[in-house]
């Protein structure tokens, strides 16, 4: 028995990404039950093909499952299909991918019926914003988040990308989100709606695209309209969580944000840009890009506290950010903090590299102690 053999699944639609997320749980022992029209997914013609005309890709994302036919015209295939759905804890729903013929079902009523019921849509883009609407493939998600350069250099021969590529990429978040979901329902005993966009599952591993970009300069055009998006959600972030500290159990006077990288980014933009209800206890920035924070008016006269953090052999060349942040903050006379190690490079975070740098997290302890945050 698997890990997960306690776990029954409803796949329906036919999408990469709700394939292999169900194979994923079929491969930790879930029973999965994949719900497919009377000619079959039309993943089983999908190229490459073995010798005897059996679809590879659809072999591979279809390991451990059973099938079961439903014809959309046969009058008792709503009533099996919503009996099968009914009976299952999770339902993987690849319809706006591909609906490939699956019968009408009523999801809210079945929520109702079936509270405890998780629900993992899958679509190209999403539910909301300006690309919602629009069909895609997998070839054009790859050119959209740059994964097409694994095509090869523009002045080479161009190589094979396998299709569903990203597919398989939004089924790994996809099983990630809905095995999340099962763990919260072992809480409190409901269920969970998640949408899964294969767009930003893709767009998740391109990181070192962008480090790529960066070490060349010509990033700063794509990332600067995000910022004041991200800033955004890190003030509402700060405010709900004072507003609902009680709820949480911690001190609303001690609310602080620390960010990575482009999190940190984040974090120095918070600090100058709060209002009273969203303003930080304190602010740790960790190898921040400083260029793109926002500095609407200047340090605040009441900055909270501000601990920053990097290595000088950052291979992004972001040291120096981290500096000018540290010079800005004691120029206005606010109490700052710099931990610069020689060594580390970025993105080093809780990792043990046998360097000054694995200890830093009791540094950040140490000047919380100092900062009055720690007390009881």
């Amino acid at each position: 028995m698997g890990a997960l053999s306690h776990l029954r699944i409803v796949e329906i639609g036919s999408a990469a990404a709700t394939s292999y997320c169900a194979r994923l749980f079929a491969d930790f022992g879930a029973a999965v039950q994949k719900i497919e029209p009377p000619a079959g997914d039309p993943l089983r013609r999908a190229a490459p093909l073995t010798p005897k005309g059996n679809s590879a890709w659809f072999a591979f994302l279809n390991f451990n499952k059973s099938s079961i036919a439903l014809d959309p015209d046969d009058s008792k295939a709503v009533s099996r299909l919503t009996e099968l759905i009914g009976g299952c804890d999770i339902l993987l729903d690849g319809r706006d991918v591909d609906a490939a013929d699956c019968p009408e079902i009523d999801l809210a009523e079945l929520k109702r019926r079936h509270p405890g019921l998780i629900h993992l849509e899958a679509s190209w883009f999403g539910g909301e914003g300006p690309y919602a609407k629009f069909e895609a493939t997998d070839s054009t998600i790859r050119a959209l988040v740059g994964l097409v350069k694994l095509v090869g250099p523009a002045e080479g021969t161009p190589m094979h990308a396998p299709d569903f590529q990203t597919g398989i990429f939004a089924g790994l978040w996809g099983f990630i989100a809905a095995a999340s979901s099962v763990l919260g329902r072992m809480q409190d005993g409901h269920g969970r709606s998640s949408r899964l966009s294969i767009f930003e599952s893709s767009i998740a591993v391109t990181e070192y695209i962008m480090f790529e970009a960066f070490s060349r300069g010509d990033l700063g055009p794509i990332v600067a309209p995000i910022v004041p998006l991200a800033m955004a959600d890190g003030l509402a972030a700060i405010k709900h969580v004072r507003q609902h500290a009680k709820d949480y159990a911690v001190n609303p006077q001690r609310i602080g944000i620390m960010g990575f990288s482009a999190g940190g980014t984040v974090a120095s933009s918070v600090a100058y840009n709060y209002t009273a209800e969203s303003r930080p206890d304190f602010v740790a920035p960790i190898y921040l890009a400083y260029s793109w924070t926002i500095k609407t008016n200047g340090v605040p006269a009441d900055a909270p506290p501000m601990f920053i953090l990097a290595a000088t052999d950052d291979p992004l060349k972001l040291a120096a950010h981290s500096v000018d942040l540290y010079r800005d903050w004691i120029a206005a006379r606010k109490p700052a903090e710099l931990h610069m190690f020689a060594r580390g490079g970025h993105g080093f975070g809780m990792k043990k590299q046998n360097l000054p740098t694995d200890g830093w997290i009791e540094r950040f302890a140490d000047w919380l102690g100092h900062q009055g945050l720690l007390k009881k």
